[in-house]
C-alpha cells in the first residue's frame, strides 16, 4: 500500500508536471532517446556509478536490450533545465497524501506528529563550479578540508519519513533554516498538529516568539548558559517562567533579531530539569503540564534521535553524497531526489512490516543496509514496468531475503562512539549497491 502511493506520485510528476518544472521554453518537447520522465527516473535511481554506466544500464532495461545510449555530456546539459524543486514537491505530495489518507494511519503521540529538526554537513564535489554556485570560498579549499554544505531536515520520528529539506552554505546557522522549514510545513502539509523537537542550537528568543505566534508546539534542549536568571528563580524542576526581553539581551542580538523582538516585553515558557545517566537535561517547551508530563519529557525528547538515524542511513547506507554532477542544480536534484528515494524505501519497509501473513520477532528489525541496497538495485526495473504484479513479487523476494537476516533491535542509541584505525576498504561496512 505505502509503496503503491509513492509510485503513483512518481508517475504523476513524470507524466503530468513537466511544464511546471522545465525552466526553458520548448525543452523536452521533441521525441528523443530520453524523454523528460527518463531524466526523472535516472536522477531518482542514481546508484553512484559513473554517469555513463548509469545511463547505459537504464536504457538497457528500458529498451529490453542494448541500444545506442546518450553521452553523459548530453544528459548533464539537459538536466540543467529541470528545476530541483520538482523532487521536493514530489516528496510533499506523497507525504501529505499519507497525512490526509485515513488508510495509511500515520502514528502520532496524543494526536501530534513528532517532528525533529537538525542539520548536518554534507560533502559536495571539490570543483570550482561547485564552489562558485554555492558561494563557497575557493581559496580556503586549498587547506585540504572537504567541500561542504549545510543540509537541514525535518524528520517524522514515529513514521521515519523526512518531511522537508533545506540546503545552505556550511557556515549558515541551523536556526536560520528552521524558519524556512516552518514556512514549508505551512504551505505543503494539511496538518497543524505537530511538535517540533530540537537540540541545543535552536532556543533563541526570536525563534521562541515565532513558534508561539504560529501556535506551534515545541520541545527544545537548553544549553546551560541560556536563561540563567529564570532558572535560578525556579523552586522546582518543572515550572512556568517569564523570559524578560531586557535591554541587555536585546543589545547582544543582530539588528534583524532586535527588530523582531521590538515591542515584546516577555515570552512565556516552561523550563524543566531532568537527569539522564547522571547528566542534567534542560528543556524548554510551550506544552503545558497537562499536555506533557515531566516524566514523559525524556522519552519524548529521546525520539529526536530518529533524525540522527535518518542521516546515518542517508550518508552511510544510501551514499547520498555520491553526486552525479558538479553544478548546483545537479547537486540539489540528486539531494532532493535522494531524500524522496529514502522515503520510498521507508514505504517498502512499512509494507514489509505490515504484511498480514508475516510476523517479525518484536526484538528484531529489518536490516536497512540490505533493504536500501536491494531497492537501489531494482529501482529501474520497478519504475519501468507496466506489470501490476511486479512490485508485489519483488517485495516478496526482498522480504524472503531480509527475514533471514534480521538484526536485533538496539536498546540504547546513546552508546559512546568507538574510534579506531581507518582502512580504505572496511570489511564491516561494505557497499550495499
Amino acid at each position: 500500500m505505502w509503496e503503491r502511493y509513492a509510485f503513483f506520485g512518481i508517475e504523476n510528476f513524470s507524466n503530468n508536471k513537466k511544464e511546471k518544472y522545465v525552466m526553458k521554453e520548448n525543452m523536452f518537447t521533441r521525441k528523443r532517446k530520453m524523454e523528460f520522465k527518463d531524466y526523472i527516473n535516472v536522477i531518482l535511481g542514481n546508484r553512484g556509478k559513473t554517469l555513463s554506466i548509469e545511463l547505459f544500464d537504464y536504457l538497457n532495461i528500458k529498451n529490453g536490450g542494448y541500444m545506442e545510449d546518450i553521452t553523459k555530456q548530453a544528459f548533464s546539459k539537459q538536466r540543467q533545465y529541470i528545476d530541483p524543486q520538482l523532487f521536493k514537491d514530489l516528496n510533499y505530495e506523497v507525504i501529505n497524501g499519507f497525512i490526509t489518507n485515513a488508510e495509511t494511519n500515520l502514528k502520532t503521540w496524543n494526536g501530534y506528529y513528532i517532528l525533529a529538526c537538525d542539520g548536518v554537513k554534507m560533502e559536495v564535489p571539490h570543483h570550482k563550479t561547485t564552489y562558485k554556485e554555492f558561494n563557497l570560498d575557493w581559496k580556503a579549499s586549498k587547506n585540504n578540508k572537504p567541500s561542504r554544505v549545510l543540509v537541514s531536515c525535518i524528520a517524522d520520528c514515529l513514521n521515519e519519513f523526512v518531511w522537508d529539506t533545506e540546503v545552505e552554505e556550511a557556515e549558515t546557522s541551523e536556526e536560520k533554516l528552521i524558519y524556512n522549514h516552518i514556512s514549508n510545513l505551512e504551505k505543503n502539509y494539511q496538518t497543524e498538529k505537530y511538535i517540533l523537537i530540537m537540540d541545543r542550537g535552536y532556543p533563541s528568543l526570536t525563534l521562541l516568539k515565532h513558534l508561539d505566534e504560529k501556535n506551534i508546539k515545541y520541545l527544545i534542549r537548553l544549553p546551560k548558559s541560556y536563561y540563567k536568571e529564570e532558572r535560578k528563580s525556579m523552586k522546582t524542576d518543572d515550572e512556568y517562567v517569564k523570559i524578560e526581553i531586557t535591554d541587555n539581551r536585546i543589545n547582544n542580538l543582530n539588528p534583524k533579531s532586535q527588530e523582531q523582538l521590538k515591542n515584546t516585553k516577555e515570552i512565556n515558557a516552561r523550563i524543566t530539569k531532568n537527569t539522564v545517566k547522571n547528566n542534567e537535561l534542560l528543556t524548554i517547551t510551550n506544552l503545558t503540564k497537562e499536555e506533557l508530563k515531566k516524566e514523559e519529557i525524556i522519552k519524548l525528547y529521546h525520539l529526536r534521535w530518529k533524525i540522527e538515524t535518518a542521516y546515518d542511513r542517508l550518508k552511510n547506507k544510501q551514499h547520498i553524497e555520491n553526486f552525479s554532477g558538479r553544478t548546483k542544480i545537479a547537486i540539489l536534484q540528486d539531494l532532493y531526489a535522494g531524500i524522496f528515494l529514502y522515503n520510498y524505501i521507508i514505504c517498502i519497509k512499512k509494507d514489509l512490516e505490515e504484511e498480514k501473513n508475516i510476523t517479525i520477532d518484536l526484538n528484531k528489525q529489518i536490516n536497512m543496509n540490505l533493504l536500501i541496497g536491494q531497492i537501489k538495485f531494482r529501482f529501474y526495473q520497478r519504475i519501468l514496468t507496466d506489470d501490476k504484479n511486479f512490485a508485489s513479487q519483488k517485495h516478496k523476494e526482498i522480504y524472503e531475503f531480509l527475514v533471514k537476516r534480521l538484526l536485533p533491535k538496539s536498546k540504547d542509541e546513546s552508546n559512546p562512539r568507538k574510534k579506531g584505525p581507518q582502512n580504505k576498504y572496511k570489511t564491516n561496512n561494505r557497499k550495499n549497491f
